[in-house]
């Protein structure tokens, strides 16, 4: 049996002070493959420095984290480094994107330390982005997108590496509802492609689409209670194919191959957008000053 994507047992983060503060206490967790599992709180209640820790951003002051079944305590700073950006896709609020370059080129920034050459990096961001929706935005830079496509520049560029585990830190928090419930959806399939997701979320709406909830309380994790309509929403999922009880496998990373996610749900990914250059190409330093 494949070890777990994610798993934390007894992970703990106490900050020294003065005044000394326990930001989380004994948090055990696991997190499978084809999983959304959303963590819900109040601000200040722990939710940030239990995602700190899982994307080996910060130390646990004790307890075991495994990433892929790898044991991340053992691991200096350049090994914690490579587990990261082989093994993590980050999704923020914020979206954090590099705003002079095109939604191609931030696609592809994970890719730089893949080993894959300039041209098989710009197969496997434009593929991301075409099935996001993105095909026909693929040059414009990322200061001249609109929030909804911001997100799924950063969803592409979360799963373009193949991640085990794909965190997202309330990546809906800063969109309308429309692009909310397609960004929900996006995550969703992600995790139907063989990922597992970490939502962290004020909303109880937005962890609806979770399969599993846990509720962040004082540094303190627990499994959520069944709330009236959130396990609904999740069964509708399973229902319509959003969900899948048995996840894809997303394999090993080939530089040479153009990978395609599993189709979610098409009607809510916009089809209006003009096809891109099927040879799309990361321009260098060097090519611009040429031109």
């Amino acid at each position: 049996m494949p070890a777990p994507a994610l798993e934390a047992v007894s992970l703990a983060r106490v900050f020294p002070g003065p005044p000394r503060v326990e930001a989380l206490r004994e948090a055990t967790f696991t997190v499978e493959r084809g999983e959304v599992a959303a963590i819900m709180g109040r601000s200040g209640s722990g939710k940030s420095t239990l995602l700190n820790l899982l994307g080996l951003l910060d130390r646990p002051t004790r307890g075991e984290l495994k990433i892929g079944g790898l044991d991340a305590a053992p691991l200096g700073e350049r090994g914690r480094a490579k587990l990261r950006a082989k093994s993590i896709g980050f999704v923020f609020q914020s979206f954090h994107l590099v705003g002079e370059l095109t939604a191609l080129q931030n696609t592809a920034l994970p890719l730089l330390y893949s080993g894959c050459r300039a041209a098989q990096r710009a197969r496997r961001a434009a593929a991301a982005l075409e099935q996001l929706g993105m095909a026909g935005r693929m040059d414009a830079t990322a200061a001249t997108l609109s929030g909804g496509e911001k997100q799924r520049v950063a969803l592409a560029r979360a799963s373009v590496q193949r991640p085990a585990v794909i965190l997202a830190d309330e990546p809906t928090g800063n969109l309308d509802a429309a692009s909310e419930q397609m960004v929900l959806e996006l995550l969703v399939g992600l995790a139907h492609a063989g990922s597992a997701v970490v939502l962290v979320t004020h909303n109880p709406q937005v962890a609806a689409a979770a399969t599993v909830r846990y509720l962040m309380d004082d540094g303190v994790l627990s499994r959520a209670p069944a709330l009236d309509g959130l396990d609904m929403a999740a069964d509708n999922a399973l229902d319509r194919g959003v969900l899948s009880a048995t996840p894809g496998d997303l394999g090993a990373l080939n530089c040479a191959e153009t990978v395609r996610l599993p189709p979610v749900v098409p009607d809510q990914v916009p089809s209006s957008e003009p096809r891109a250059d099927p040879r799309p190409r990361l321009r260098t330093r060097r090519a611009r000053k040429r031109g």
